[in-house]
């Protein structure tokens, strides 16, 4: 049994865009981020996914570090798998608690509560 596994992940974090406020370090923040990841793997037949998903994130940093804001997130996939293709379509949206460091280090949480996922199977289109 061969297997062959083909996977790029293409991460672009953009640095933190602050506009500065009164104080020196707090300021509003856009956070974009990119990924992209492609897989392919080979048994009796050739199974290809590939998905591409785009985070944007608007907030406030305050002087201590604390983002407070919201995320945008859209992920588009398509799968083949055995001659059939799946595409699929999710748009989340959420607040967005995290911490920035001066220094570039960022962590960031979201909650989720507007999610909306569109599949399309043979020509066969559902919304969830």
């Amino acid at each position: 049994m061969k297997t062959i596994r083909y996977l790029l992940t293409a991460v672009m974090l953009v640095s933190a865009f602050a506009v500065t406020a009164q104080a020196k370090d707090a300021g509003f923040a856009l956070l974009p981020a990119l990924r992209y990841e492609s897989v392919e793997t080979t048994q009796s037949t050739t199974n290809k996914t590939t998905s591409m998903t785009i985070d944007l994130a608007l907030g406030y940093k305050m002087s201590n570090g604390l983002l407070l804001g919201a995320s945008y997130i859209m992920t588009n996939g398509t799968q083949d798998a055995a001659g059939v293709s799946t595409t699929t379509a999710n748009t989340a949206y959420g607040p967005t608690v995290g911490y920035m460091h001066d220094g570039g280090f960022l962590v960031k949480g979201t909650y989720l509560f507007s999610v909306t996922q569109k599949q399309t199977v043979a020509g066969s289109e559902e919304t969830y």
